[in-house]
């Protein structure tokens, strides 16, 4: 089993060899899974600048994508806004802790960290900096454990791709919109309606559910007319987001336990990537023990990113998996 570090020494304490089979952090009980004040290594103790610069960057990836986990529980398909809460915390969660582990590989293999001209290149594209990473982990041998892999599969693929347009072209869109009367912002929110919803209710939705919804739209259909009977009126205007208005209840009410039933595994596949991250950047907290250029400016990474060491049903039934 993995010895438990102390967070002074700044990595955990056993060098891996890539010859040695690595252990990971035991998966987090229900109880133990969120990060403890004694376990962050304290700002107030003396370290080196770039230790220091690598907890807080750490601490700021770990906090918005937990941030962007309770997002996208928060989905609402009649409620624009819901999307790019969740995708602006996503897109800068992804980004930095991809950009945390370039650095470290870089401190490792040179004793340099990148320039900052040479971050400036790697940009905000997620899917490129996500390659990077791979190509990196596959160098350095990583890929050999199954948790070090990549997940490659379509509705991971359409998240990554969603969340990189995000980061380059829709954290201000709309904002951007408002003085371009001529320029139509992007809508991440149509493709994450098409590209993530509708192929996860293609394989996750079951046909016992399916009956449920048609059940429900039905019942509210019935209501709808017992109220026009009496003459009391029932008026629903939503917008969703494709535009459409719904002015029946029905409909409205539908779209919305759709999306209640979809959103715990699109809240799985948008974190299968983070754990993978998670476990690369553990990997190399572990290997710069070891290294003569990066010795003591790593912190123990597995601190602040414990709570995406999850399987996919923690992330299914988690509503907020970064808080328990």
């Amino acid at each position: 089993m993995r010895t438990q570090s102390d967070p002074q020494l700044g990595a955990t304490a056993s060098y891996w060899s890539r010859k040695c089979a690595r252990t990971w952090p035991a998966r987090a009980t229900d109880n133990e899974h969120m990060i403890d004040d004694d376990d962050v290594p304290s700002l107030a103790l003396p370290k080196s600048p770039h230790w220091r610069a690598l907890t807080a960057e750490a601490t700021l990836a770990s906090e918005q994508m937990a941030s962007g986990a309770r997002g996208l529980g928060a989905l609402d398909p009649i409620r624009i806004g819901s999307f790019h809460t969740a995708l602006f915390s996503l897109s800068i969660g992804y980004e930095r802790m991809a950009k945390v582990a370039l650095q470290i590989d870089a401190r490792i293999e040179t004793g340099n960290f990148l320039s900052e001209k040479e971050m400036r290149k790697r940009g905000h594209n997620i899917d490129t900096l996500l390659d990077h990473v791979e190509e990196m982990s596959i160098r350095r041998g990583y890929n050999t454990d199954p948790d070090c892999v990549r997940p490659k599969g379509d509705i991971t693929s359409a998240i990554t791709g969603i969340l990189t347009g995000f980061a380059l072209k829709g954290r201000y869109n709309y904002l951007d919109s408002l003085g371009a009367p001529t320029a139509a912002p992007a809508d991440a929110e149509k493709q994450w309606d098409a590209d993530v919803m509708v192929p996860i209710a293609a394989a996750h939705l079951s046909d016992r559910q399916r009956l449920t919804l048609e059940a429900r739209a039905a019942r509210a259909r019935l209501l709808v007319d017992d109220m026009a009977k009496l003459s009391i009126g029932a008026l629903v205007r939503r917008q969703d987001v494709f535009g459409d208005v719904h002015t029946d209840l029905p409909s409205a009410m539908s779209r919305k336990q759709l999306y209640k039933l979809l959103i715990p595994y699109s809240r799985m596949y948008a974190l299968q990537p983070a754990r993978w991250l998670a476990y690369i950047l553990t990997a190399l907290a572990q290997d710069s023990v070891g290294s003569s250029g990066a010795h003591g400016d790593v912190p123990d990474l597995s601190a602040f990113f414990r709570w995406m060491l999850q399987d996919d049903a923690y992330f299914r039934q988690r509503r907020d998996p970064g808080k328990g």
